[in-house]
This record gives structure tokens, C-alpha cells and sequence, in this order.
């Protein structure tokens, strides 16, 4: 037996460990020592292994989400651009009594409320319906009031029908009106205590068209009048 494995056989590996009482002397092995390294380098690669697994299903996850939150998911998405075509949207204010209108010619779309596919479907009406209004009051805001010092807002809108056919103004869907009033920085928020709307139904010999006004809610009864002069 050489000199170096009489060493090894005959003593152990060393190890110092101190506490409150001084040092205390307990030893170990090298076969034990290199078998916890071993284990231990296996443990740490384990759990780099699941790190990366788990970073895959958050990705996936992640993948999953914007593809069912895609406008273009809803089914009837592109028949929705289709139907609304080039819309225009015209602003205009009353600067007396500080009133903005929104003009669309369009009538507000119904909300189906049973859609199985929620998300992509608000998605939908989002883009179709919230993104022109935003871009349009975004390049004109120069020139138009905004009421972000205002108390209370009042909003009123007023659908323009070209027949006397039955529909419910309530399957009407409007929020994206002050989704994009907000967006804009037109009013400051929507909550009950910012903000209170009406709608209106009336009867055109022209083109059905929805008109918006917004003001403040203590020139209520000025706004109704307004929206019957123009």
C-alpha cells in the first residue's frame, strides 16, 4: 500500500464546527462528502430542470391568453368591420355652455350578452367601436372641452332611427362611449359619483346615426335643449 492510501485509509477528513462553547471536532469520510456533492449537484440540477419546465408553462400560458383575448378570435369579427365600413365620426362644440358632440354615423351595435366567447367578442367591439372615436378626439382635442374639473359629467345619447320598428335602447351597447371619453382624458372617470347618462331613441328622415353630448351635469337641462337645435 502506498504512502498516499495508508493517509486516506488512516485518518478522515476533518471538519471544524463552531458554537457558543468553543469548537467541537466531528469528521466524515471522502466517499461520504463526494456522495452529498453528488446529490447535491444532482438536487440543483433538478430544480434548474422544473425552473425552466415551469418558465415554458407560463409562456404557454401567457400564448394562450392573447391568442382567446385576439379581437379576431370572435367569429364574426371581420363581419363586424364589414357592416361599419369607413365610419365617420364628427366633434363639434357649443362653447357657451362648454357642450361637446360626438357625431357617429352609425347606431350603436347590440351587445349579445349570451356570446360564449366574451373576451375576444368586447375585444371586438373595442377595436371596431373605441379605437376610431379615441384616434379621432386624440387628433382634434386642441379644439374641443374637456371636463376633468367638472364635479359630475353628464352624457347624453341620442339614437337617430329611420323606422318606428320596436328595439330595446337597453341591448344597446355604450360603454366603450365613456371607455374612450376616459381614455381621452375628456372626463376624468366613470363611476356613479363622476358621471350620469341618458339615452334617447328619436325618429330621422335621414341616415340612422347616434349623436353624443357631454357637458356639465349642472347644465343638464341646457344639453337636452342643445341636442335639439343641431
Amino acid at each position: 500500500m502506498s504512502s498516499e492510501q495508508s493517509f486516506w485509509g488512516n485518518i478522515e477528513s476533518e471538519v471544524l464546527k463552531e458554537n457558543n462553547n468553543g469548537k467541537i471536532l466531528f469528521s466524515k469520510n471522502i466517499e461520504e462528502l463526494e456522495k452529498e456533492a453528488l446529490q447535491a449537484k444532482e438536487h440543483l440540477d433538478y430544480l434548474e430542470i422544473v425552473k425552466a419546465r415551469q418558465h415554458q408553462i407560463l409562456l404557454n400560458i401567457e400564448n394562450e391568453y392573447i391568442k382567446y383575448c385576439d379581437a379576431r378570435q370572435y367569429s364574426e369579427y371581420e363581419d363586424m368591420l364589414k357592416r361599419i365600413g369607413h365610419m365617420q365620426i364628427e366633434l363639434s362644440s357649443e362653447l357657451e355652455n362648454q357642450i361637446l358632440k360626438i357625431r357617429l354615423d352609425y347606431l350603436l351595435p347590440i351587445y349579445h350578452k349570451t356570446k360564449n366567447i366574451k373576451i375576444p367578442y368586447y375585444r371586438a367591439l373595442q377595436e371596431v367601436y373605441e379605437n376610431p372615436i379615441i384616434q379621432k378626439i386624440y387628433r382634434e382635442q386642441y379644439r374641443i372641452p374637456n371636463f376633468l374639473n367638472e364635479e359630475k359629467v353628464f352624457v347624453l345619447i341620442v339614437q337617430y332611427f329611420s323606422n318606428n320598428k320596436i328595439t330595446d335602447l337597453d341591448n344597446r351597447f355604450h360603454s366603450f362611449i365613456f371607455n374612450a371619453l376616459r381614455s381621452c382624458r375628456i372626463i376624468s372617470e366613470d363611476s356613479w359619483s363622476k358621471l350620469s347618462y341618458m339615452e334617447d331613441g328619436r325618429k330621422t328622415d335621414e341616415k340612422p346615426h347616434t349623436e353624443i353630448f357631454v357637458g356639465s351635469y349642472y347644465n343638464l337641462s341646457k344639453i337636452i335643449e342643445y341636442s335639439y337645435k343641431v
